[in-house]
């Protein structure tokens, strides 16, 4: 697979979350019409990035990360206010730290989580659907989930822009294929899970798109490891610019571009410390076994020797003209 990452919990959203100091108890937030759009982006992030991981359903079996349940009882243990929720929730999503985790015992089961992709805008909305909803009721799976998909799902996509769209596609795509390769990884090992996502990651990067009209989602690189995964000369550019961008600093950001008629956005994919036992050093960071896989199945492999937070490539999403407003 071109951009295997190895661990323990990859994307498992929130599986651990950032301490603060203890605060005054204050009421819950109630649900206000203020925050109906909030709501509506927030729960279909959960569904379409976090619940895949973290289910609704706090019965659920074969867990690979904390339920959402309790995530949301552990993270509010103090009753902080829905402004310091948000900011603690961005802190970690954005630069998860065992050191500061409220939820030590995640990190035993399930391993630490690499840093999301979120923007800033989408984990508030995600901490406003947490703070203001009951998602840690006894009966909110059973009584509550169908009918708030279908309220969410009808309202959440109106407003929302090409860039944000794409967006959308590609972390669910992304959160598919963590989920099976965490999987063949608990299985399999590394080595084992290498072949896995040889054999079955086309198929699942396609599963998000094939439910979808008209959208195309791939990802590629300029340091590809497999070479369906060659990005083009557009991709290409869109790759140089984002490490020109990293070498002086500078936030990275997705782009949006009409080409042939359609609308295509680009969407970083960053190195990340779990990634180094499959892109790492190879002297020092890949086991053995993991790399001589690496060879059999890649003999034309260039995505080693890479570090932490390195542009590792990108998600390309296609999608239909009539989706630029």
């Amino acid at each position: 697979m071109k951009f295997l990452i190895k661990t323990t919990s990859a994307f498992i959203l929130l599986a651990t979350i950032g301490c603060s100091s203890p605060k005054k108890e204050q009421p819950i937030k109630k649900i206000t019409s203020n925050n109906s759009e909030a709501l509506s982006r927030g729960f279909i992030l959960l569904e379409n990035n976090c619940f895949s991981c973290h289910s609704p359903n706090p019965k659920a079996e074969n867990k690979i990360a904390p339920s959402m349940k309790n995530v949301k009882e552990s993270y509010l243990k103090n009753h902080e206010s829905l402004e310091e929720f948000t900011r603690n929730l961005t802190n970690h999503v954005q630069n998860p730290s065992e050191k500061n985790s409220k939820m030590p015992e995640a990190i035993q089961q399930f391993g630490l989580m690499p840093k999301m992709s979120f923007t800033d805008m989408q984990l508030k909305n995600i901490a406003v659907y947490l703070f203001e909803t009951d998602i840690e009721a006894v009966d909110w799976y059973k009584n509550q989930y169908q009918k708030e998909q279908k309220q969410h799902l009808a309202k959440a996509n109106k407003n929302e822009s090409p860039l944000e769209k794409g967006l959308e596609y590609a972390l669910k795509t992304k959160s598919i294929l963590g989920k099976n390769l965490l999987g063949a990884i608990k299985e399999k090992g590394t080595a084992g899970a290498l072949l896995f996502c040889n054999e079955n990651a086309f198929h699942l990067t396609d599963t998000v798109a094939s439910q979808i009209d008209g959208v195309e989602v791939k990802r590629v690189s300029d340091r590809y490891r497999n070479l369906k995964n060659i990005a083009n000369v557009n991709e290409l550019s869109y790759i140089e610019k984002t490490k020109t961008q990293l070498m002086y600093a500078k936030k990275i950001t997705p782009q949006i571009q009409e080409i042939e008629g359609k609308i295509v956005g680009y969407y970083p994919i960053m190195t990340n410390k779990m990634c180094m036992q499959c892109h790492g050093n190879p002297s020092t960071e890949i086991e053995k076994n993991t790399l001589l896989k690496i060879k059999e199945l890649y003999p034309d492999d260039l995505a080693v020797g890479y570090s932490t937070d390195e542009l590792r490539g990108i998600w390309v999403v296609t999608m239909p003209k009539e989706y630029k407003k």
